[in-house]
């Protein structure tokens, strides 16, 4: 009986060597630059020019405590003197709002600065919220690394393990993985991804919750997306 195996000719082994970079390119140099802040109630991702993120506070006002949140992405890539064109969104059961602003860069030191407040936030005495361009709130950045993009959970989720090649669900369920929290993808590995999880219910920051890896089938669309055209 005759081997009818053929020798891999040397134009195959280029194309798959082509092939392989192209994935290992991408697993590195596609990602985008995740920042996080000295104060944990602002945090952005970069990604081809643009940036998204998100800004989360509580405050008490007259004696009412009162929470603001949005998200929001620029919509030029341009740097100028003037600073990044942006666009927010704030969103919840009770009303969906929208605002636009600025966003100056100095080295680390990130201005924001919003032309009118959303709903939730119009009674907050910030200086991130006026009219002024000038005025704006200042965050500094003190870390950054490598991620797939900032996203926002469409479902409740559970963390796994990696273990041996495959993945168990994590037996310590202290973490809540809640519909509609925020989540920095940092890899993604077959149908699971690597996040890091900052949102949940109460929470006044975006300090680090908990890491750990989850369905990627239970992560919704990006912030970019999820935002609707200025």
């Amino acid at each position: 009986m005759k081997n009818s195996s053929r020798p891999i000719g040397a134009p195959t082994l280029r194309k798959i060597a082509e092939v392989l970079c192209v994935v290992c390119f991408c697993q590195t140099s596609c990602a985008g630059t995740l920042y996080y802040f000295s104060d944990d109630e602002f945090i952005a991702f970069e990604e081809a020019g643009q940036v998204v993120g998100s800004y989360s506070s509580v405050a008490r006002v007259d004696g009412k405590s009162l929470q603001c949140k949005f998200f929001f992405k620029t919509t030029n890539s341009a740097k100028t003197k003037d600073g990044r064109k942006i666009f927010a969104e704030e969103r919840n059961k009770y009303f969906r709002a929208k605002a636009s602003g600025r966003l100056y860069r100095d080295h680390d030191d990130w201005r924001v600065q919003m032309d009118f407040p959303s709903v939730g936030c119009q009674l907050f005495p910030w200086r991130l919220f006026s009219a002024d361009k000038d005025a704006g709130s200042v965050f500094s950045v003190k870390e950054s690394k490598s991620a797939l993009g900032l996203f926002v959970l469409k479902a409740n989720s559970a963390y796994y393990d990696a273990i041996d090649g495959r993945f168990e669900v994590r037996k310590s369920r202290h973490e809540s993985l809640l519909k509609d929290d925020l989540v920095a993808v940092i890899e993604r590995r077959g149908d699971f991804s690597l996040i890091d999880h900052y949102d949940g219910y109460g929470v006044e920051s975006y300090k680090l919750r908990s890491s750990g890896w989850v369905k990627s089938s239970d992560i919704g669309l990006g912030i970019s997306r999820k935002l609707v055209a200025h």
